[in-house]
């Protein structure tokens, strides 16, 4: 009962615009997961666009792509000159990229160990954190000294004591 009461709010509130109301109508014609299992992106994604209101802008572009409805019509709000510049941040679907130093460190010591939840053990803190550290490129430098008292091989202890601190 109260999930249908918080679709029919949803639907009010994303029927008082008219990106929204484009939003609306492709959830109903390819419900929440289906739109992401086309789109290539991510359920998260989607509900990001429903809680906003709209669709991204990245997200109207792979739309007109990939269902062929127009980008001006699921975001009506965009002039034609916002769609020229480059949007912030990855793009949905991108790869994300682990070319940093401290980056590839954690990826091998990962490998290393076994696992991100091996490490991660060892070291005393959580996957997440193991994941700030290797989103950030940059290890933290308690976790360095930690990991400096470990027996690792030659190759990634120098690659630690290389990290400044």
């Amino acid at each position: 009962m109260q999930t249908r009461q918080k679709l029919t709010k949803r639907n009010e509130r994303l029927s008082k615009t008219k990106q929204g109301q484009a939003l609306l109508e492709l959830i109903r014609q390819h419900g929440t997961s289906g739109l992401a299992a086309i789109l290539g992106a991510d359920s998260s994604a989607i509900g990001l666009w429903v809680y906003r209101g709209q669709v991204s802008r990245r997200g109207a572009e792979l739309i007109e792509e990939k269902l062929g409805i127009s980008k001006a019509k699921m975001r009506p709000d965009l002039k034609a000159d916002d769609w020229e510049c480059p949007g912030p941040g990855p793009q949905i679907g991108q790869r994300t990229k682990h070319d940093g130093a401290d980056q590839i460190l954690l990826i091998d010591l990962a490998a290393h160990f076994g696992s991100v939840a091996l490490l991660c053990e060892k070291l005393g803190v959580s996957v997440g954190t193991y994941h700030n550290w290797k989103s950030r490129n940059r290890i933290a430098t308690k976790a360095v000294n930690a990991m400096l008292r470990f027996r690792l091989p030659a190759d990634l202890r120098a690659r630690l004591e290389a990290i400044p601190r």
